[in-house]
């Protein structure tokens, strides 16, 4: 019923994209239970804004901000590796 009912799959998608592309030591894997780590993301918030707008008053250019609350875990200790929310 929104414009962004797809949005959290589209994220997901997208930053398990940018993980595996990377040259670092952590990657994605669909197998939970072999898993080092888990990273929980939640969509607390979007806005979409008109930056800028044609002669006719119709936008050219938007920006979307997301608000993302992001946990990561250390499936083995069950240490936080981010800094929680106080």
């Amino acid at each position: 019923t929104t414009p962004f009912r797809s949005l959290d799959v589209e994220l997901t998608d997208a930053v398990v994209k940018e993980l595996n592309a990377r040259k670092t030591p952590i990657k994605v894997i669909s197998d939970p239970t072999r898993a080092d780590t888990e990273l929980i993301g939640t969509i607390v918030g979007v806005t979409k804004n008109v930056t800028n707008r044609n002669q006719q008053n119709l936008p050219l250019e938007n920006e979307v901000v997301l608000v993302i609350d992001v946990v990561w875990r250390d499936l083995r200790t069950g240490e936080i590796l981010t800094n929680p929310k106080p």
